[in-house]
């Protein structure tokens, strides 16, 4: 399996004889959880109470993971943690082309509603733990890009991929909130580096 491990396997892999311990002036980004949400809603794509209870089942197993990648940290030393919440993955190109919008907006809110828990976990086991809502911002810019013509951020495609990626309709990804069809481009980076710095 040549996949990237995720958070959790990222986390208890650090450590070893180069890092035996944390760098307490250091920031640890922890972000997870989008992943695990879009095969949550890939499996539970309707509105029924069996399909919501699956969709925060895995929630919640996403936020258990991050918790334990949050006490590994602590454990080690470190104090200082940047943890983030998803932007609704219905509002990405994937889960139109997936005809998965709904189903995909109620997993990332599943995932998003337990995150005043992590937070409150992380500074129970001794961490300065940072918040970055990226849902809010990622509301935001395309609130702006639809309703104000991207005066503020400067995006104006945020419903399709970009440049020579598939399924691009030719905008430029200079004014796109996605490159393919669910992650964003060097330029999108900058507001959430920026609202990062700013935490």
């Amino acid at each position: 399996d040549t996949s990237p491990p995720g958070v959790l396997g990222q986390v208890a892999g650090l450590w070893g004889t180069a890092n035996a311990a944390a760098d307490p002036n250091a920031l640890y980004v922890v972000v997870g959880g989008g992943n695990d949400m879009r095969d949550a809603r890939t499996a539970f794509t309707g509105t029924t109470a069996a399909d919501a209870a699956g969709r925060l089942a895995a929630a919640e197993a996403a936020m258990d993971n991050l918790a334990t990648s949050l006490g590994y940290l602590a454990s080690k030393g470190a104090v200082n943690v940047l943890v983030s919440n998803l932007p609704d993955l219905g509002a990405t190109p994937e889960a139109t082309f997936l005809g998965l919008t709904a189903a995909s907006a109620a997993a990332s809110a599943s995932f998003n509603s337990l995150f005043p828990s992590l937070v409150a976990y992380g500074a129970s086991v001794g961490l300065n733990v940072s918040f970055l809502d990226m849902a809010g911002l990622a509301a935001d810019v395309r609130n702006d890009t639809l309703n104000n013509g991207g005066a503020a951020y400067g995006f104006t495609n945020v419903s399709m991929p970009c440049g020579g990626f598939d399924f691009s309709a030719g905008a430029s990804c200079a004014t796109s909130l996605f490159s393919d069809a669910l992650h964003p481009p060097a330029p999108a980076h900058k507001p959430i580096g920026e609202a990062a710095l700013a935490r």
